[in-house]
């Protein structure tokens, strides 16, 4: 399998507390020969989402023609073709959401949920918490709608647990 495009999708929407009354996010889409697509964000992409769409067009032929299901590989092979001026910031985090379409690759290959690609054991929610396999106990407190709208659905096809 090779990673034939690699594009993003620029996302914005009102919001009142910001200081131009809108939410931008930057999403990165990797495809494969094989028909299969992922899909990962970019954090960046909340910042100035038309540099971070920039960045992901620059590691573009960088990654095309590799391996999707080698995320580690990919991520080494464009971080040391931009070392020089990518080491930190933007560049790295715009290849962060190329990581995560990769992963989200993986996942729909080996017919896994992405956090179980992620993570040694899944994630667990106790009482509204995730408990994050390093630190029982530690956690997130997510809100009974959010836990309810996006848990995992074996057999979905979802591998975002949507």
């Amino acid at each position: 399998m090779k990673i034939t495009d690699v594009r993003p999708i620029l996302l914005t929407h009102p919001y009142g507390t910001e200081p131009d009354g809108r939410r931008s996010a930057c999403l990165v889409e990797v495809e494969t020969d094989a028909g299969i697509t992922g899909i990962g964000e970019t954090h960046a992409g909340v910042y100035v989402p038309e540099v971070a769409a920039s960045i992901v067009e620059l590691f573009k032929p960088l990654v095309v023609g590799l391996d999707p299901t080698g995320p580690e590989a990919v991520y080494r092979t464009a971080y040391r073709a931009t070392s020089y001026f990518g080491r930190t910031g933007l560049t790295v985090m715009v290849l962060s959401g190329i990581e995560n379409a990769l992963w989200d690759i993986v996942g729909q290959v080996r017919g896994n949920a992405l956090e179980s690609e992620l993570f040694v054991e899944p994630l667990v929610i106790r009482d509204g918490y995730v408990q994050p396999p390093t630190a029982p106990g530690l956690g997130i407190r997510l809100p009974q709608e959010v836990r309810d709208k996006y848990r995992f659905v074996p057999g979905s096809g979802s591998t975002f647990g949507v």
